[in-house]
C-alpha cells in the first residue's frame, strides 16, 4: 500500500510540472519560506547593495509588515565608486527614503535593524566584513537568512562574494537558521537553471489588506529606484505585460539551500 502511494504521489507531481525540467517555466512552491514567516520567526536580508531590496521588496512587506516579523537589514557595501556625484545624491536621496519611508512607515515595520559595513572589491575587505558579518548573524540570530545565489543576479560579482560569504560563516555559526537565496527567473540569465527556485512568494495571492496591498509595496519601491537602476523604467513601462507580471514583480521567488 505504501508503495502505491508513492507511486500515486509522483504521479501527480509529474502532471503537476512540478518534476518537469525548470525551463519549462512551471516552479513548485513548497511552502517552506512561507509557513516559516507565518510562524514568527526572525528574517535577515544580507545584501551587498541598499538597492538590492527591488528583488525582494514584496516578501519584505509580507514577512515584515503584513506578517509583523522581526526583520534585520545588512547591506555590506557603500555607495558605488562608478556612480557620478548626481547619481549619488539620488541614490542617497533613495536609501533615506528607504529606511524612513518603505522600511518603517509604508509597510509599518516598526522593529527594523539595518547596518552597513562599508564594502570593498579587494579580498582582504570580505575577509574584514567576514567575522563583523558572522558577529550581526550570532547577536541577531535570525531563523530565516534571505540572501543572493552563488550565481549572483545576473552575475554580478558582489552578489556572488555576498553569497560566498554567507556559505562560509553558516558553517561556522553556533545555531542553523534556515538559508534561502532569491532566484532571477528572467530567461536570459538562466539562474533559475542552475538554481531552481522552491518557493514563491505571490504578491497578489497573500495580499491580506485590499487598501495597502504588497503588490503596492512592490510597484512603490520599484519607481523609488528607477531614477537610479535604468532597467526598472522599461519594467514600469511595460507593466500590464503578463510574461512582465509574472517574471519580474507580482511572484518573487527563492530557492531553500540549507
Amino acid at each position: 500500500m505504501l508503495k502505491k502511494n508513492i507511486y500515486f504521489l509522483i504521479l501527480v507531481l509529474i502532471l503537476s510540472g512540478c518534476m518537469k525540467p525548470v525551463d519549462t517555466g512551471r516552479f513548485c512552491d513548497n511552502g517552506d519560506l512561507r509557513r516559516s514567516i507565518q510562524s514568527g520567526k526572525k528574517i535577515m536580508i544580507i545584501e551587498p547593495h541598499s538597492d538590492d531590496e527591488i528583488f525582494i521588496a514584496g516578501t519584505i512587506a509580507y514577512a515584515c509588515g503584513q506578517q509583523d516579523n522581526e526583520c534585520y537589514v545588512l547591506n555590506l557595501g557603500t555607495i558605488s565608486d562608478f556612480l557620478n556625484e548626481s547619481q549619488i545624491a539620488l541614490r542617497e536621496k533613495t536609501i533615506k527614503w528607504m529606511n524612513e519611508e518603505y522600511l518603517q512607515g509604508y509597510i509599518n515595520l516598526n522593529n527594523s535593524w539595518r547596518n552597513v559595513f562599508g564594502w570593498g572589491m579587494g579580498k582582504a575587505d570580505i575577509e574584514k566584513i567576514k567575522p563583523q558579518l558572522k558577529e550581526a548573524i550570532e547577536e541577531k540570530k535570525p531563523g530565516i537568512i534571505l540572501t543572493f545565489s552563488p550565481y549572483g543576479y545576473e552575475g554580478h560579482q558582489n552578489h556572488k562574494a555576498t553569497s560566498a560569504m554567507v556559505s562560509e560563516i553558516y558553517d561556522e555559526l553556533s545555531y542553523k537558521p534556515e538559508v534561502y537565496y532569491f532566484i532571477n527567473v528572467f530567461p536570459q540569465f538562466s539562474e533559475y537553471k542552475k538554481y531552481p527556485p522552491t518557493d514563491i512568494i505571490d504578491l497578489k495571492a497573500y495580499s491580506k489588506d485590499p487598501e495597502n496591498p504588497l503588490l503596492d509595496a512592490k510597484l512603490k519601491i520599484l519607481e523609488e529606484y528607477s531614477d537610479t537602476v535604468p532597467f526598472l523604467k522599461n519594467i514600469l513601462k511595460d507593466k500590464d505585460n503578463p510574461k512582465v507580471e509574472e517574471n519580474t514583480y507580482i511572484k518573487e521567488y527563492f530557492r531553500r539551500v540549507k
